[in-house]
């Protein structure tokens, strides 16, 4: 969803099967990674790169699931902590 949007509290379960998928990990500005979440989720801290935030970019092709058939995509994926506390990735 957009980072604009209300976080959603419904999760849904699709199986996915015969997928590539690669992911890369890198450090990023940390202002500029915060403007993409929403301001009631707090960016994961790193100690050893104050400054910085992680970001998961992700490249998948998925050739089976359960829901939409065959499809590719691209997936920027940030973590971030919920209340404070609570990890997930903001996608």
């Amino acid at each position: 969803m957009p980072h604009w949007m209300p976080i959603s509290g419904k999760h849904h379960v699709f199986h996915y099967r015969n997928i590539d998928m690669v992911v890369v990990c890198f450090a990023t500005d940390e202002e500029k990674a915060a403007a993409l979440v929403p301001k009631d989720l707090s960016l994961l801290k790193i100690p050893q790169l104050p400054g910085q935030a992680a970001v998961n970019l992700i490249f998948a092709k998925y050739r089976q699931n359960d829901e939409i058939g065959p499809y590719m995509e691209t997936i920027i994926a940030i973590p971030v902590l919920v209340a404070g506390k609570l990890p997930f990735l903001y996608v």
